[in-house]
């Protein structure tokens, strides 16, 4: 009888257990801040916007001149947060800047023009982010 009591105890603490699984913060793509966004000027080339954003995470062979940035958060249980930033190039130069979601629901600000065309831009030195 004892065994039986015994049995039934470690089955119940087995199974109450499974039901406080922890959910690992899942984080994919780039991470783009509101720093890294303020540096992109329109005109600069896809080697400037490479140092200052990263490796895009999508670039279309059918569409060689659209650079996709992608990131997603899912943090626990709750919906995962996602932003999307799209960047369009005419050439070698960058032409404009979609941003679909920023972190807060704050509104992308348009892209400043450059003082001169003729003017090479140099991106800024980036400073790293804490991951959280």
């Amino acid at each position: 009888m004892q065994k039986i009591i015994i049995s039934i105890a470690c089955a119940t603490l087995i199974t109450l257990s499974a039901c406080s699984v922890h959910k690992v913060d899942i984080q994919q793509g780039n991470v783009i801040t509101p720093e890294m966004r303020s540096q992109l000027k329109v005109g600069m080339s896809k080697r400037q916007v490479s140092f200052v954003l990263g490796s895009p995470l999508l670039i279309d062979p059918l569409h060689r001149d659209r650079w996709d940035y992608l990131y997603s958060l899912s943090k626990g249980r709750k919906a995962p947060e996602i932003q999307r930033m799209t960047l369009f190039f005419e050439g070698d130069k960058l032409a404009r800047v979609d941003d679909h979601t920023l972190p807060g629901g704050t509104p992308s600000p348009p892209l400043p023009m450059p003082a001169t065309p003729t003017e090479p831009s140099t991106p800024k030195v980036v400073e790293p982010v804490p991951l959280p």
